[in-house]
């Protein structure tokens, strides 16, 4: 090329990831939000998300590949299995959550929105009800920072997802331990309410920095 232009690079063909997925024609949500857009430019390799939920389904095709060690805070040990019930108000909400944020892109299933690393924490039961003490823990064991009483996280995250709300304003307690998880750069994305309310009838949404 003539000295001082720009170097000659070959122009490469990008195209959208995960739509190879069975189940995503059926995904009209991520269509609509401009996923396989996004994923040209980004797909979340390398990141961590923590799921405080039902747990999940360790053993679901959609979800090999996608999930690290994580913690059951109702039972208190490191396995966060979903345990089926037989229950009609069991809703698998973790496992749902898991795959919508992380399903790997095997040709398996659906796409999941990134391919991000799940880091599962178990605190609510099959029904999905739970307590925002055991929220508190959850965040804090998320984020790395040491919590008495459990085993140290290995694999500290970079967002927590929070697919769960309680009526009321945000408690001191948990206000501090979102500042606390916050202060590591850990971004906290919370549920704003699907009941059509404003979200800050609920928390941690109205929770300063979630």
């Amino acid at each position: 090329s003539p000295q001082g232009a720009s170097p000659v690079f070959p122009d490469r063909p990008v195209r959208a990831q995960g739509v190879a997925e069975p189940l995503f024609p059926r995904q009209w949500n991520l269509r609509l939000a401009r996923f396989p857009e996004a994923w040209t430019q980004a797909t979340g390799v390398g990141v961590a998300v923590a799921v405080p939920d039902t747990g999940v389904l360790q053993g679901h095709p959609d979800l090999q590949g996608a999930l690290l060690p994580g913690l059951d805070l109702l039972e208190g040990d490191t396995d966060p299995e979903e345990p089926p019930t037989g229950s009609p108000l069991q809703n698998f909400h973790g496992s749902h959550v898991a795959g919508i944020l992380a399903a790997p892109w095997q040709g398996v299933g659906m796409a999941g929105a990134s391919q991000a690393q799940v880091l599962p924490i178990r605190l609510l039961t099959p029904e999905g009800t739970g307590r925002e003490s055991d929220l508190i823990l959850a965040l804090r064991w998320a984020a790395g920072i040491p919590v008495a009483g459990l085993p140290p996280n290995p694999h500290p995250v970079r967002v927590v997802n929070l697919s769960l709300a309680g009526e009321g304003p945000c408690s001191p307690a948990l206000q501090q331990a979102l500042d606390e998880v916050r202060a590591r750069g850990v971004l906290v994305v919370a549920a704003a309410g699907n009941q059509g309310r404003d979200h800050r009838d609920y928390f941690p949404a109205n929770c300063r920095g979630a």
